[in-house]
């Protein structure tokens, strides 16, 4: 497919999260023998935490379908042309798509994404169609999500981060704040200024996590950097290009995520 189409635009994963979808708790209640005694009208209402989990151990087989369901029909309001498109001009003409089980059992979605509209720019640092691409289906806003559904966004550290012997979190989370989005290139290994920044880079990273500021200019002036300064710790210790997203220190464990899918 690339060999035919070229790179793909972007990546798309998509999780189950099951015990929060109240149109498939109804039919997993309908399926079930348990909880007979319970009237439904809002499942998520109606029914506890505990029975949420009952009904969907006790049937994994019509969760999955229904997850697989879901993608499906997802993937075809994307591929819409039109109003009917969340994506817009950035359709998706073609995609990629493979379905696994995590640990947990839960069913999960990794998809290639191949987008109408994309200018597929040369990789630098100056890639504005990308940036306006990326800003233009992604966010990081707590505004972007009602309810309690932001907070499925959001990475907090397991087990799994370390798991490979790492020292910090393999995801490289918390991201770093950042008063625009941009891509970032590698410094180059013989830049003599690289081990300095990379050393300064743990510190500030470190910083990053344990301490809050309101915005990027206080973060620059409370430890003595400038924007490029900062932008240059940052590339010291960066294996390949990078597209950084806008964000305060309030979103640096939040995922980047396109506000109707999620």
């Amino acid at each position: 497919m690339i060999r035919q189409l070229g790179k793909p635009s972007m990546f798309l994963t998509m999780s189950a999260n099951e015990i929060h979808w109240p149109n498939l708790l109804k039919i997993l209640h309908k399926l079930s023998d348990a909880f007979t005694d319970v009237s439904i009208i809002d499942p998520l209402v109606d029914l506890t935490r505990p029975m949420h989990s009952h009904l969907v151990n006790e049937d994994p087989v019509t969760c999955c379908i229904y997850f697989n369901k879901l993608v499906d029909c997802v993937m075809v309001l994307l591929q819409a042309k039109g109003k009917m498109n969340p994506f817009r001009k950035y359709r998706v003409v073609d995609f990629f798509q493979r379905i696994e089980f995590q640990h947990r059992g839960g069913p999960h979605a990794h998809i290639l994404l191949w987008l109408d509209c994309d200018n597929r720019e040369p990789v630098s640092e100056s890639m504005p169609n990308t940036i306006q691409l990326v800003t233009d289906l992604c966010s990081v806003s707590r505004d972007g999500l009602p309810g309690d559904r932001y907070n499925n966004q959001i990475h907090r550290h397991t087990f799994t981060c370390t798991k490979r012997g790492e020292t910090t979190c393999r995801f490289n989370i918390p991201y770093w704040p950042i008063s625009e989005t941009r891509v970032l290139l590698p410094m180059s290994k013989d830049d003599i200024r690289r081990s300095g920044f990379q050393s300064k880079a743990a510190k500030r990273c470190k910083i990053v996590e344990e301490k809050h500021y309101d915005t990027c200019d206080e973060f620059y002036i409370d430890h003595g950097l400038t924007k490029t300064k900062y932008l240059d710790i940052i590339r010291s210790i960066l294996r390949r290009p990078t597209l950084m997203f806008k964000r305060v220190f309030t979103e640096i464990y939040t995922n980047t995520f396109n506000p109707w899918i999620a």
